[in-house]
């Protein structure tokens, strides 16, 4: 498994170099993310470093838009799909950052109700098919089923809004026998 050293680590980092004497040589740099790497979408495959070079998803590569024959309306696309994430998980994650834990987590819990989608629906009111794109481009199959609260808790772990301007290392610990 993958762990990002951020503060909501801090307790793991700590259990792994300082309880359990972790070395260098046994904490792997693991890396989360090339430009090289491809995105793949209705056929159509480009590099993370082309796609995000600025013009790639304003111009529609994955032909998602309405105007390109796809179901998603253009002033969506125009946003591009990263505005789940950088928009209206952010907002919520922004919570932990201006409020101690506690009175964030009872914020949070508002929404207790909601999965991601239910949230994106009825509170965020976007239509379904700009939802579903936002699962398939920023995300895994299944997520935006699963509860609101927990997948914003989980994302503090992967995300935490407080590293925004800092390159967040992640490591691997290596488990000798």
């Amino acid at each position: 498994m993958r762990y990002p050293d951020t503060s909501f680590m801090k307790r793991t980092f700590d259990l792994a170099r300082n309880r359990l004497g972790f070395s260098e040589k046994e904490m792997i740099t693991y890396i989360c993310s090339d430009d090289d790497t491809y995105l793949y979408y209705n056929g159509i495959s480009v590099t993370k470093k082309q796609y995000n070079a600025g013009s790639a998803a304003k111009e529609d590569v994955f032909n998602v838009s309405q105007s390109k024959g796809g179901d998603v309306p253009d002033s969506y696309v125009a946003d591009g799909p990263g505005k789940f994430w950088n928009v209206y998980l952010d907002e919520l994650r922004q919570l932990f950052v201006k409020f101690p834990f506690d009175v964030a987590f009872k914020m949070l819990k508002k929404f207790d109700g909601h999965s991601v989608t239910s949230y994106l629906t009825f509170v965020k009111e976007l239509p379904y098919e700009v939802i579903k794109w936002y699962e398939t481009m920023e995300s895994r199959t299944g997520l935006f089923d699963a509860s609101l609260v927990e997948t914003v808790l989980a994302s503090l772990v992967f995300n935490d809004p407080r590293y925004k301007d800092k390159t967040i290392n992640w490591f691997c610990f290596k488990y000798v026998v």
